[in-house]
């Protein structure tokens, strides 16, 4: 099972459980802040040269390469 779908699966559970308004909010804060550095370190350089390194992995598989949004393997993810 793949770490999305196990985090999806424990999502669909969460959606039954009353969860407070601030412990919401600072997961919302969280989601956000992890794109917010996510997206543009994807710029800088020591991501570039991993892309570079692993660039026959690129183009196949089934994980998301951020921010180019291209697909690549699991081992590139990690």
């Amino acid at each position: 099972m793949s770490v999305a779908l196990a985090y999806g699966e424990f999502c669909e559970k969460m959606g039954a459980i009353k969860i407070e308004e601030h412990i919401f909010h600072h997961a919302k804060r969280a989601t956000i802040d992890w794109f917010a550095s996510t997206i543009p370190g994807g710029l800088e350089t020591p991501a570039k040269l991993t892309f570079q390194a692993l660039k026959e992995e690129i183009g196949s598989g089934a994980s998301t390469i951020l921010p180019a949004g291209q697909k690549t393997t699991r081992g590139m993810q990690l």
